[in-house]
């Protein structure tokens, strides 16, 4: 079956303009209209039936604004999402624009690849809601058709109800009515005892009906709630009035669950009832539903603030980090010791990998994925869980020398050890504490570890084990659920097993737990390739390439920039240290001929550095460029499509790692 083609009106008045956006577009295999005013716009809607409008604001008679309002207040219309492409830079511009019904605004000159990502983004918004709307129309038909259920179910009460002011026994007459309803049904005479349970009673219960007839239904008995609180709901049902409620109960085998009751009294003579209908629903799902949901809010409010901490909170690193290497070579250079410097380059170190945790967790950074000696990420771990854990603990490695590799980030599998270690750590027993890790390789039939869902083949086996407590069976399915914690407040986030799980998914393995009382073992499986991986011998060099070319070195952070001018000017290079994009393109135009590479910070005010390596190749195409980014990271096929783009900079970075990709940049024959 074909795929449908998008239809796209576009309104601008200049034919040059329309040009540029057509032929792109075009060749994307987009249906294209065009327009050249308000009117003759409104004029092409009338006609066909568009999927999304591009609309330029600045037009004769009526701008684009107007233009919007017009097409969002008609009823025909006013579901075709509109995208503004327009100079216009101006912030009030851009807010008039949503209000007038925009979906979008995009600026000129625009990235034509930025262009059609965001219009297939909206397209595919628009089926989404289209999509929604359907189902929304089939929700509302099925709460309908619920609502008449439950008044049938009302009327079938009321009647139930009369029949039982009359004979007792019709009761078991209409049983097998009840047997059929998905609520749980319980019938108790004055006092509270069960005469009669339903199968759906069963079902959610776990107990069986000549296990409880006779006896007094628990949200009757006293329990978790205050002694008021059941004065007050035998007070309503004996007055002859009906209490709902919801309480929280236990099934047979220990099982909590939450249910929603209707207690309903059954007066046969006189106002005093002789016995009371009580109808439950479990609604354990729904309040799972509901607290997923929070729990999406939350990761989602997480990569927001890691998304906006994250670009400061490198950069300052950034400076930490070089300033502290410059020290550091400074004293070595005067034969001093400097171990303290050392642990400020560690901890800085530490504190750059957990902002990429973060960043993973919120799913706002991408992972760069490589060939991993895990044995060695294993031993280097436990060098630094042994200098944290109490003498009192012992700690047992078990660890086969693994030559293959899982490809992976190494700083996440180092991240998955540290947090399965310190959860044992935190486990084990105070006085007589054990933790034994282990590391070996296995081969799966597909058939050992059905529990995994992996299939056959290599796999790398890493365990941790404690002698702690063990893990209550009550909560075992919740360990690996983001903010689920048995710590006190303050005491832990609850994301440690969530981030183990979510790494080791992501490479296409397995965390599985097994735990009882004295004894618990999370085991990580993970895909392995046998073969003997050779290390690269550049990254074990510690001497750093140098050069003597003119790099402009542009980051609007000042220490930054202070700290990649100091860098690059002790490895002999001639660095321009700037700060503002602005004067940097100013710059690169005036002096054009004499700069050979351009370090730029990808988020800045006013122009991103991929915009101003753009307007830089037009100026001169042999100036390169290396974007740097403390949030944004860009693969290698990615920079592929840049022509003056050799290479990309992660932040923070060491002075190893910026002089070696400068000259490597400068020295790509690309």
């Amino acid at each position: 079956m074909n795929e449908k083609i998008n239809k796209l009106l576009i309104i601008d008045d200049s034919p040059k303009n329309i040009q540029v956006v057509a032929n792109f577009l075009q060749n994307e295999g987009y249906d294209l209209s065009f327009a050249t005013d308000g009117k003759e716009a409104m004029q092409v809607l009338s006609k066909e039936t568009f999927d999304l409008i591009l609309l330029d604001v600045v037009m004769p008679l009526i701008d684009g604004f107007q233009v919007c309002k017009e097409i969002s207040s008609n009823a025909n219309y006013k579901d075709i999402p509109i995208l503004f492409l327009t100079v216009k830079t101006d912030p009030e511009s851009i807010v008039k624009g949503f209000e007038s019904g925009g979906v979008d605004y995009i600026t000129k000159p625009f990235n034509p690849y930025e262009l059609l990502a965001r219009i297939k983004t909206h397209l595919r918004l628009k089926s989404i809601q289209k999509q929604f709307k359907e189902n929304n129309a089939k929700l509302i038909e099925e709460v309908s058709l619920r609502q008449k259920a439950e008044k049938q179910l009302k009327n079938m009460n009321v009647e139930l109800e009369y029949k039982v002011k009359e004979r007792t026994k019709q009761i078991y007459r209409l049983a097998g009515i009840i047997d059929q309803l998905y609520e749980s049904v319980i019938i108790t005479n004055k006092d509270g005892v069960i005469e009669y349970v339903n199968k759906a009673f069963e079902s959610d219960s776990g107990f069986k009906s000549d296990e409880v007839i006779g006896d007094i239904p628990r949200f009757l008995e006293k329990g978790i709630y205050s002694k008021e609180f059941y004065e007050e709901i035998w007070s309503t049902i004996r007055s002859g009035k009906t209490w709902s409620g919801s309480f929280s109960n236990t099934k047979k085998d220990g099982t909590p669950y939450d249910e929603e009751i209707m207690v309903v009294p059954i007066i046969n003579h006189g106002n005093e009832p002789d016995g009371y209908f009580s109808l439950k629903r479990d609604v354990s799902s729904q309040k799972k539903l509901e607290k997923q949901l929070i729990n999406a809010q939350k990761m989602e409010a997480i990569g927001t603030l890691a998304g906006g901490i994250a670009h400061d909170f490198n950069n300052i690193l950034t400076a930490i980090i070089g300033f502290s290497e410059i020290v550091k070579y400074e004293l070595e250079q005067k034969n001093f010791d400097c171990p303290r410097i050392n642990e400020v380059l560690s901890a800085s170190n530490r504190a750059k990998d957990l902002v990429n945790q973060i960043l993973v967790l919120s799913r706002r950074n991408e992972i760069e994925k490589k060939p991993v000696r895990v044995d060695l990420v294993v031993k280097e771990a436990l060098k630094l869980i042994r200098s944290s854990v109490p003498a009192s603990i012992e700690i047992i490695q078990n660890i086969d020398e693994t030559l293959g590799t899982v490809n992976a980030d190494p700083s996440q599998i180092h991240q998955v050890v540290m947090n399965l270690c310190t959860n044992a750590y935190q486990a084990a027993d105070r006085e007589k504490g054990r933790i034994i890790i282990g590391l070996s390789q296995i081969k799966l039939n597909g058939s050992e570890t059905p529990e995994s869902g992996l299939g056959r083949g290599l796999y790398l086996k890493l365990t941790v084990e404690d002698n702690g407590k063990g893990i209550d069976r009550s909560i075992a399915d919740k360990i690996f659920e983001p903010y689920f914690t048995t710590k006190r407040p303050g005491e832990g986030t609850g994301l440690g097993l969530a981030v183990v799980n979510g790494i080791i998914a992501d490479i296409k393995g397995s965390v599985t737990v097994k735990s009882d009382a004295g004894n618990t073992v999370f085991t990580v499986l993970m895909p392995y390739n046998p073969q003997k991986h050779e290390t690269d011998k550049s990254e074990n060099d510690i001497r750093i390439p140098k050069g003597n070319e003119k790099v402009v070195f542009l980051d609007d952070e000042a220490n930054v920039a202070d700290i990649g001018k100091i860098i690059l000017e002790s490895l002999g290079y001639s660095v321009k240290k700037m700060t503002d994009p602005v004067e940097a393109l100013n710059y690169i135009k005036a002096e054009k001929s004499k700069i050979d590479i351009v370090v730029a910070d990808y988020t800045m005010p006013s122009m991103t550095g991929i915009d101003l390596a753009e307007k830089a190749l037009d100026i001169d195409p042999k100036i390169r460029f290396v974007i740097s980014s403390g949030i944004k990271r860009f693969s290698n096929e990615e920079l592929k499509s840049f022509k003056n783009i050799y290479g990309f900079l992660k932040k923070p970075f060491t002075k190893k790692e910026l002089g070696t990709l400068i000259r490597k940049a400068l020295d790509d024959n690309k």
